[in-house]
């Protein structure tokens, strides 16, 4: 290339689940895409994953999607293809099978991993699993996670790849909505958003809220679907909790958005596998206090007592000493509240995009 030139546009191919599906991915996969073409990369998308179906009929949708994504690669002279999954049995094996199926036309290769079973790695009880996820890195040039933990996980697993720690794109409304001021005889509103799984933290959200000790009266709301949602529902009708606990099921955007603009604090003590949840950022967007764990990527993006109280997994009762910290102290709330305004801007996806799209170019370029 002569001095000066420009260098040609980096031309990325993006797998990543169907943008019906559910979950946060397809989203993502969205503002990185939008993101990477305003630099001047060529970005196309195929679909991968993102099917209901099991066994045979998933392997076929799966068969299915990996013969497009073969005539893409065909038609198109990507740079690097660009896989958004996660560390799981399943997606591991039928990632494998897709690597495996093109060999020969692949070009470098780089995965994301969002969240997933990475602490299982190298454990006795996994050791088909830990074959396959050294099998399947062993064909990629990189390998992207959410969290410092995960990547630890995945070295010390004896794995080669260069692993990097990424962070997911959120665009933060122009005019985010401000929850009202409560006042002290108004019953303080506590917010849970997630998917109803037990190790989300619902149920520790709903025996925390038992356990408070605070003068002022509170009431938890709890959004999301899930397999945890009959549970939810039948200890939230214990008499004790009568008309505290309101679980409202799946809400849109426009609904949710109202829903955290009117809460006064985030209650999300999740111990799942996961790197970043985007339901943190929409709180955090929304300027509300969080309670939450210290739990990969939360470790290693919020900072106890500036951005959120951290609590141990699995303790209702160190969650209901928080949330009282936080009602007791306004000067704290609201500097919390501040803090998390600002750091979500962190995660725009201009200001990411450069990271990942700097690890593409090397990677096209080793």
């Amino acid at each position: 290339m002569t001095a000066g030139a420009r260098p040609n546009p980096l031309r990325i191919l993006v797998l990543s689940p169907p943008p019906a599906s559910s979950g946060p991915v397809p989203r993502i996969t969205q503002l990185l895409a939008e993101a990477f073409r305003a630099t001047g990369a060529e970005v196309a998308t195929e679909d991968w994953g993102g099917t209901q179906s099991g066994g045979l009929a998933n392997l076929r949708d799966r068969l299915r999607q990996a013969a497009g994504i073969r005539s893409s690669l065909s038609s198109r002279r990507a740079d690097v293809l660009y896989v958004q999954t996660s560390l799981e049995p399943r997606s591991v094996a039928t990632d494998l099978l897709l690597l495996l199926l093109l060999t020969g036309r692949r070009p470098p290769t780089v995965l994301q991993f969002h969240g997933g079973d990475a602490h299982r790695l190298g454990r006795p009880g996994a050791r088909v699993f830990t074959a396959c996820t050294r099998l399947l890195l062993g064909r990629v040039r990189a390998a992207l996670v959410l969290s410092s933990e995960e990547r630890e996980l995945i070295a010390s697993a004896e794995t080669r790849v260069r692993c990097e720690v990424v962070v997911n794109p959120f665009v933060q409304a122009s005019q985010p909505m401000m929850a009202p001021v409560p006042r002290e005889d108004e019953p303080a509103r506590l917010l849970f958003v997630g998917r109803l799984v037990t190790a989300k933290g619902p149920l520790v959200a709903i025996d925390a809220l038992r356990e408070l000790r605070s003068n002022r009266s509170c009431r938890l709301t709890i959004v999301g679907g899930g397999p945890a949602a009959d549970e939810i529902r039948a200890r939230s009708a214990e008499p004790e909790l009568a008309g505290r606990v309101a679980v409202l099921g799946r809400l849109d955007h426009e609904e949710l958005t109202e829903l955290y603009a009117s809460s006064d604090i985030f209650v999300f003590p999740t111990y799942w596998p996961e790197g970043f949840p985007t339901v943190l950022s929409e709180a955090m967007a929304a300027g509300l206090p969080i309670v939450t764990t210290p739990t990969r990527g939360i470790a290693d993006l919020l900072e106890d007592g500036r951005h959120a109280v951290l609590v141990p997994p699995r303790d209702a009762s160190a969650v209901a000493r928080a949330i009282e910290r936080l009602l007791a102290d306004e000067e704290l709330a609201l500097a919390m509240s501040r803090a998390n305004r600002e750091k979500v801007g962190e995660f725009a996806p201009e200001r990411v995009a450069d990271r990942y799209l700097a690890i593409f170019r090397a990677v096209a370029e080793r």
